[in-house]
């Protein structure tokens, strides 16, 4: 299982690739700049490379994500605590938007972790905006938080680095964090802010941090002494576009489709908005286990992966193993009917949240503000100009409820008909009749 697990991820990896997905949505007009910020700037970058051998290009990437990116400059720095290196790639930035007309059309690659390798303070030192984000870091502040308090204290995100230059500005996002708002990603430097001085100055109250330098400039700007971020609506974000090309619903769509593909299992994608500590949300996805385990609920097991199943039969055992369909012998069908080719219990369709774990390792979903309206993932460049006159924000992947893929069971027959959801399967039924008890294990 672990290895057909470990195969479901890179072929979603693969499907994601961000110099794909970049090369997919490239516009046709040549940019008069390339802008490549985050951790996956490269690969994005090399795509743009290739298709606009004449345009100049500005790349800024972490230490160890560096390589070539054809014939764009390339600049390393510090993640995820900003560094003089990151502050000297926003300067270079800003330098060159300055110098483009409204004519122009400025391409911007963005991808997570754009954060800390654009640095330009505004209000306080560099060393003080490092000192507020290890602060944040080791609070457990949620993304949403860290950003409401960066883009206050910076001359280049939420918004502000679009509204430094006149030229038209496209942004392509590769999304890294849950639920894919675009406003977060990089500390969206294209993107209209939502976020306030107040609202900074709540979160450092909210976990208790003392910060004198950046609480002094959040109390100015919540007084009205200092200009807000770009709102939306705002005029100088009339020319700007933003595309979300990828992120972690399409990883999850990638790593579905592989287990469609392998078989006919049921694959549930429970959310791409899960936000927190690792070991918790491990933590949590074992408590799911374990309620399917003792009471099918909220979906019943498949029955080839209950141990009773796999002591009777070896091709029980193999599947239950790989999760593909496998050939068996007629002795085998006979002990383990639903693991050959017979009709086995499958989750019904229901859309009950799964119950949660206890509160001391519940993770918490990360609140996102409603996306855009999305639009299907292109097949080829797009030929959309960007408009000079009215800014939006597009979403790569069609709409659908908010919803880490499973495997849940698989129906080799038509008439296999579902358990009911809640209620314990704790036996099945041999093809001769008697009844096998079924302590189901995890997969």
């Amino acid at each position: 299982m672990r290895a057909a697990l470990e195969a479901s991820f890179r072929a979603a990896l693969e499907a994601t690739d961000p110099c794909t997905l970049t090369r997919a949505h490239l516009p046709e007009e040549t940019p008069a700049l390339v802008v490549c910020l985050g951790k996956a700037a490269i690969p994005m970058a090399r795509a743009a490379a290739d298709a606009y051998p004449g345009a100049p290009g500005l790349v800024v990437t972490g230490d160890g994500y560096g390589g070539q990116a054809g014939h764009f400059m390339v600049l390393e720095a510090a993640h995820p605590v900003p560094d003089e290196r990151s502050a000297a790639a926003a300067a270079a930035v800003l330098e060159r938007l300055e110098r483009l007309g409204a004519g122009d059309l400025v391409l911007v690659l963005l991808s997570g972790g754009g954060s800390a390798l654009l640095c330009a303070p505004w209000g306080v030192s560099l060393e003080c905006k490092q000192a507020v984000n290890r602060a944040l870091l080791r609070s457990g502040a949620a993304i949403g938080e860290i950003n409401a308090v960066r883009k206050h204290l910076s001359r280049v995100k939420g918004g502000q680095l679009a509204a430094a230059t006149r030229a038209r500005i496209l942004t392509l996002v590769l999304s890294d964090v849950p639920g894919d708002d675009l406003a977060t990603v990089a500390s969206g430097p294209t993107v209209a802010d939502p976020t306030t001085f107040a609202d900074a100055l709540a979160v450092l109250d909210r976990r208790g941090l003392d910060l004198p330098a950046a609480r002094g400039q959040f109390e100015r700007g919540a007084r009205g002494a200092l200009p807000e971020t770009p709102k939306p609506g705002d005029e100088r974000l009339a020319r700007v576009k933003n595309q979300l090309i990828g992120g972690g619903w399409q990883l999850l769509e990638a790593a579905a489709e592989y287990w469609r593909a392998a078989g006919d299992a049921r694959v549930v994608t429970l959310s791409d908005s899960f936000g927190g500590e690792a070991r918790e949300l491990a933590g949590f996805h074992a408590d799911l286990v374990r309620s399917i385990r003792a009471h099918a609920s909220p979906w019943a097991p498949p029955w080839c992966c209950s141990r009773a199943a796999r002591r009777r039969s070896p091709c029980a055992a193999r599947e239950w193993a790989v999760a593909t369909r496998s050939s068996c012998s007629p002795s085998a069908a006979r002990w383990a009917p639903t693991a050959c080719g017979g009709s086995p219990a499958t989750p019904t369709a229901s859309t009950e949240p799964p119950r949660p774990p206890a509160p001391s390792s519940r993770p918490t979903p990360s609140r996102v503000p409603p996306r855009a309206v999305s639009t299907p993932l292109a097949a080829s460049r797009t030929t959309t100009p960007i408009a000079s006159s009215a800014s939006s924000t597009t979403s790569s992947r069609p709409d659908r409820p908010a919803t880490t893929s499973m495997t849940t069971g698989r129906s080799s027959s038509p008439s296999a008909q579902p358990a009911p959801i809640g209620t314990p399967d704790e036996s099945r039924r041999r093809a001769d009749g008697a009844t096998v008890p079924d302590d189901h294990v995890t997969p």
